[in-house]
């Protein structure tokens, strides 16, 4: 699969999550993440590099699910 399947929550201003489905945000499901997580080491050795912080978040319970693929779920 080359892109993600695009969540319906999102609107024409995609960019900014906020401004859609009350703050939505997406996480990976734990199941693919670990199989694309090769891909992620270059964005983290930027990120150290220029000592930007950032956080991986693993959860049970992210949240009241509102979307669900076979990738990632959307929650708010």
């Amino acid at each position: 699969m080359e892109n993600l399947p695009y969540p319906p929550f999102y609107g024409d201003n995609n960019d900014d999550p906020m401004a859609n489905a009350n703050g939505a945000i997406c996480y990976f499901i734990t199941s693919y993440a670990i199989k694309i997580w090769e891909h992620f080491i270059p964005v983290f050795e930027l990120l150290d590099k220029y000592q930007i912080p950032y956080d991986i978040v693993y959860t049970n319970y992210p949240g009241e699910i509102i979307y669900e693929d076979d990738f990632q779920v959307g929650v708010i």
